[in-house]
């Protein structure tokens, strides 16, 4: 809470909250979920909050004048602090808190991660640029942007960034191996942005108009989508495919807009709130929005996506890295890297259509143990949490149920050097209007 100075933890399965004290003015969050450490920045004391999750204990590192952004590589496990009046970024070592410190343009308000390559992208609101630090050197390079650029999101598998341009009504779409800038028209005063890899969509709020512009990745072709009053902050549930953002001022609402068909959803907070930040839990299907005026946070349950339907298919190998290399042979998945399959194209002949396989995961380690393996959507963040291991070396399988992620694809990261094997027995998709449905009743004679 900015005007209490302390940080308000909620428990997602009882909604009981703690509170931990924090340094003057906290005005931004950002979690390493690897690590369960959670750093707030604090505008008026130049300083980050640590707080480690499993006890709330929390330590102070000092950073530039008025921090006004932060975000995690949990890859690399760095911590990247905006320095409004600095004109720089604070890099913390989540290891050990020590900082050192990367040049940007001025006024820093923004920043943004791309872990695949190590770089973050700062938006500069004072200079119109954006500051690209190069997570190894700390190196900055500059591009230009448009007038007040104020939000960054990223999609990590299609390398482009997006950067929303407050007072020329655009935003401007870095390419993230060349540099390249293109700018693509919103509605007016647009204020943030989030991506959708999976749909290869980025959706950006416009507050003077009162609408949302959702661009295409591959086309950059937009569509406008009315979305409330005063529309601002933005998150997406990358399971269901539904866009949630605040309606502030006299609203009180949040407006979900559904993936499928650009259709929408108001859900009234009531008169007296003012929704000004909005995050997802895609694992719950909840929709946390914090309240200005009313001090409190509201929790949406999610809109469904609706049940799937379950496709079984004749047991068919979709990988096997043990062949020769190829999109779906080798190389082996070497320790402590990721790789991507998109099963549509395999020889499987499942279809593009499908949301999610059922697979079984089968790994041959080198030598020695295979701490773990892990499989998730392709484009989203890689998780957290263990698909499969094998500490005795021996050759292991388990069967997993993995949604669909951008082209259809599925990543896979291992810690040691192992081949991998996947064979899908299955598929989701939508179900179908001429789709049989059973409904059990009690037994009756």
């Amino acid at each position: 809470m900015s005007t209490s100075d302390n940080l308000t933890v909620i428990d997602g399965s009882t909604y009981n909250t703690n509170t931990v004290p924090t340094g003057n003015v906290p005005n931004a969050v950002a979690v390493n979920a690897v690590t369960n450490k959670i750093y707030v920045a604090n505008w008026a004391s130049a300083s980050v909050t640590v707080v480690d999750g499993a006890t709330n204990r929390t330590t102070t590192v000092s950073v530039g004048d008025h921090p006004f952004a932060a975000a995690v590589n949990t890859v690399t496990n760095k911590i990247y602090v905006a320095n409004y009046s600095s004109n720089n970024v604070t890099v913390i070592d989540g290891a050990t808190d020590r900082t050192t410190t990367a040049s940007a343009g001025s006024n820093p308000f923004a920043l943004a991660v791309n872990a695949a390559t190590n770089k973050i992208y700062v938006a500069d609101s004072g200079s119109n640029d954006v500051a690209i630090i190069d997570g190894t050197t700390n190196l900055t390079t500059m591009v230009a942007a448009g007038i007040y650029p104020r939000a960054v999101a990223i999609d990590s598998f299609a390398d482009k960034i997006y950067v929303v341009n407050y007072d020329c009504g655009n935003v401007s779409v870095i390419d993230g191996t060349t540099n390249l800038v293109t700018t693509v028209a919103t509605g007016t005063y647009p204020i943030a942005v989030a991506v959708n890899p999976i749909t290869g969509q980025a959706y950006v709020t416009n507050s003077g108009s009162g609408t949302a512009t959702v661009i295409d990745e591959t086309t950059l072709a937009t569509t406008t989508v009315v979305a409330g009053s005063s529309p601002t902050a933005i998150d997406i549930d990358l399971v269901t495919n539904k866009t949630y953002l605040t309606n502030n001022i006299w609203a009180g609402t949040v407006t979900m807009i559904d993936g499928a068909n650009d259709s929408t959803v108001a859900v009234s907070l009531g008169n007296d709130t003012w929704p000004s930040a909005i995050v997802v839990n895609s694992l719950t299907n909840s929709v946390y929005v914090g309240d200005t005026v009313g001090n409190s946070v509201s929790i949406i349950a999610g809109a469904s996506s609706g049940a799937a339907q379950f496709l079984p298919v004749t047991p068919c190998r979709v990988a096997d890295t043990r062949q020769a290399n190829g999109p779906f042979g080798g190389p082996y998945l070497a320790g402590r890297t990721s790789r991507s399959f998109a099963v549509p194209q395999s020889d499987c002949n499942i279809p593009s259509s499908a949301i999610a396989y059922s697979l079984n995961v089968t790994v041959v380690p080198f030598q020695g143990a295979l701490e773990y393996l892990t499989i998730w959507p392709t484009g989203l963040p890689q998780p957290v949490v263990s698909t499969l291991n094998s500490l005795d070396g021996r050759v292991k399988a388990n069967a997993a149920i993995v949604p669909a992620g951008a082209g259809g694809a599925i990543s896979l990261y291992a810690t040691d050097s192992t081949n991998v094997i996947l064979d899908i027995n299955g598929y989701f998709q939508p179900p179908a209007g001429s789709t049989l449905q059973f409904y059990p009743l009690a037994p009756c004679r």
